[in-house]
């Protein structure tokens, strides 16, 4: 098979695998003449593997230190302070807390893994087809099949573990062991990958947690300096130095949650963690220019604030078992 009949396997590839196959080996029985079709139906066959269980231990304790430090505002002076203040703080740290359930046990966009290996990627591995410069297939630079999309108008690749086509800007997580649509990065702290599905709630998540600790800095701040006026020797007595190290552990935790308006401008001009570190995605296709423009960054807030929520195979929500085949994205 020459390179040119390439082309239309990958017409063909949203089909069924037998198609594909019959299209390499023929219809009933093989012919020596063509090695494609020589593979065996055993070698196409594989298990599907199953996801990694990923401990809560973190986002527990994490949960907990949310509402502790919620908590350590009333020895910053939280308790002297208006009630909307005292109210936006526990709004913060209990939506906070939910996000975090809802980051952790929703499904970050997972990609169905195959049951069967493309015969296409089995034929150029044995060496039975070749993949020349005007065939649709190409190695990248890792040596990872990659085909193009024509109606995505993207380069998918293929994932030897999940044994599936992965979309555009799609990649394989090897902590959970799956592949995740408009994959962002993993988050030990929240337990789970954060892709095109629960990427929302994770830049809500950062941004409320940043806008409790700024209200607890304010809160603090304006206690210790009331304490300083108050007090002639205040910076002899011990709660004065209590008063500053809240103070600046408040401050800490507010500059170290500033990734919430990273998250939340990545959202805006469809960014992701990968695309800032393993491309020059952005400095080639800045936001409203080129592929990124005003239309289609309008669709991509829609598909990424409006994706369906389902819950992860692992979830503890779920009563069938976690190491059962879901067909839910």
């Amino acid at each position: 098979m020459t390179n040119s009949e390439l082309l239309p396997l990958v017409n063909r590839s949203s089909g069924s695998i037998d198609g594909i196959a019959e299209t390499l080996g023929g219809n009933d029985q093989p012919t020596p003449q063509n090695p494609a079709a020589q593979l065996s139906h055993q070698h196409l066959q594989f298990q599907v593997p199953t996801r990694r269980p990923v401990s809560l231990q973190l986002p527990i304790s994490l949960s907990c230190f949310i509402m502790c430090t919620a908590a350590s505002g009333y020895g910053a002076g939280l308790l002297h302070a208006a009630w909307w203040v005292q109210l936006l703080v526990w709004l913060s740290a209990v939506g906070s807390c939910g996000l975090l359930l809802a980051v952790n046990q929703a499904d970050p966009g997972t990609v169905p893994c195959g049951t069967t290996i493309d015969p296409v990627i089995a034929a150029l591995d044995e060496g039975a087809l070749e993949a020349g410069e005007d065939s649709p297939y190409r190695r990248s630079e890792r040596g990872v099949w990659m085909r193009y999309d024509y109606q995505e108008r993207g380069w998918q690749k293929w994932c030897r573990t999940c044994k599936v086509w992965r979309p555009p800007r799609a990649s394989h997580c090897a902590v959970c062991g799956v592949c995740v649509k408009r994959f962002d990065h993993h988050c030990q702290l929240v337990g789970n990958c954060i892709g095109n599905d629960n990427h929302r709630f994770f830049a809500a998540f950062l941004l409320l947690l940043q806008l409790g600790a700024g209200t607890l800095l304010a809160v603090a701040a304006s206690t210790l300096h009331a304490h300083l006026l108050r007090w002639r020797y205040a910076w002899q007595r011990v709660d004065t130095y209590l008063l500053l190290l809240a103070a600046v552990v408040y401050a800490y935790i507010a500059v170290l949650l500033v990734f919430g308006c990273g998250h939340l401008f990545s959202i805006i001009c469809d960014v992701t963690t990968k695309d800032f570190v393993s491309s020059d995605n952005w400095s080639t296709d800045p936001p409203c220019r080129g592929r990124r423009t005003l239309p289609k960054l309008m669709g991509a807030w829609v598909t990424i604030c409006c994706a369906p929520i389902t819950l992860k195979r692992e979830s503890f929500f779920r009563r069938e078992p976690a190491n059962k085949p879901s067909n839910s994205v």
